[in-house]
């Protein structure tokens, strides 16, 4: 990271940047180098975007006690309270485990050729059990929680579970961008089904298997570099559930197959959920193309195998070695 100060302060104080583009909005978090303390961690500032009206709407600096400061003393007469609400709004410890953190903290010591090795090693100290089990439980929103695209950045999930372990592992392939967020994810007709359609299919999958209770994304250790954000947990902590909405019933086929059986590629990131969740079982939960008239739900049990699964993480696990360390030490290495 290139630091400076006086004349020349500008782009050059910037670290680096994480962005997200949805719905109109873009939400860019970026470090800042502090122009009076060159020497200091850089500033966290994240600035919320409308991109159709061309306003900033929101704009926070998470680490800069003057800013603080000067928010209270200049504080309208009776807003206190929101600016006190701003305050409240700290990182997240969890955030510490986010693999842009975990990697730029690493290369600081490093002489050399980083060692990927060593960075997973490193990985599996700094990722206790209490602090996975703090993430999971403050990312029960998912898609609605900073911290869980935080910790996902950069890791191997399971909905890529398959293509990363049938990968040919070329580095610049659209599967290593998607994994490190520099591809624009395709929003096909069954992801905005499934945005529209999840609370009801969940409330229809509810009726025949009992409560279910939304559940964060689950790091293990023993994999850093893999993650598993479930639709949800049955009430009896034993099954993750997935669900999945395709439009045609021909692509229906591509979730369950006609014999019944959860088709090789959805079958992979059952297992591998299981597998970082610890547990034993999944409901797999395809809606008919028709759910919005019949609610017909496809319930298909799969059984966590122990086999099967080892063999797709280790291999989910060297797809990430040969690619996305690469081109992340790349990055950060500059």
């Amino acid at each position: 990271m290139q630091r400076s100060a006086g004349v020349d302060y500008g782009t050059d104080a910037v670290g680096y940047v994480q962005l997200r583009r949805a719905d109109g909005i873009c939400e860019v978090v970026g470090r800042i180098t502090p122009e009076h303390k060159v020497s200091s961690k850089p500033y966290r500032v994240v600035v919320k975007i409308d991109e159709i009206s061309e306003k900033v709407v929101d704009a926070k600096c998470m680490d800069c006690a003057a800013a603080e400061g000067y928010l209270l003393e200049n504080a309208p007469e009776g807003t206190t309270g929101l600016i006190f609400d701003h305050l409240a709004f700290k990182p997240h410890k969890g955030e510490e485990l986010g693999i842009d953190r975990l990697l730029q903290d690493f290369l600081k010591d490093q002489i050399g050729e980083p060692d990927c090795d060593q960075f997973l090693l490193y990985c599996k100290q700094k990722m206790t059990d209490e602090l996975c089990d703090l993430i999971n439980k403050g990312t029960v929103l998912q898609a609605k929680s900073p911290l869980w695209h935080a910790v996902r950045f950069s890791r191997v999930t399971a909905s890529k579970a398959y293509d990363a372990a049938h990968s040919s592992g070329n580095i610049n392939s659209s599967l290593v961008m998607s994994v490190i967020g520099a591809a624009r994810l395709k929003d096909t007709d069954a992801m905005k089904r499934g945005r529209k359609l999840k609370h009801s299919v969940l409330n229809e999958v509810r009726s025949q298997l009992g409560k279910i209770n939304p559940t964060g994304i689950f790091l293990t250790p023993r994999y850093p570099v893999m993650g598993a954000s479930p639709d949800g947990i049955t009430e009896d902590g034993q099954s993750i559930v997935e669900v999945k909405c395709p439009t045609t019933k021909k692509n229906f086929r591509k979730y369950v197959k006609n014999d019944g059986c959860v088709a090789a590629k959805h079958l992979a990131q059952v297992q591998m959920l299981m597998h970082i969740a610890n547990r034993k079982q999944a409901y797999f939960c395809v809606a008919h193309p028709d759910f919005e008239l019949t609610t017909n739900v496809k319930i298909v049990k799969v059984m966590y195998d122990p086999v099967y699964s080892e063999d797709l993480m280790l291999k989910c696990q060297n797809f990430w070695e040969k690619t996305v360390f690469l081109e992340l030490c790349r990055v950060y290495s500059n």
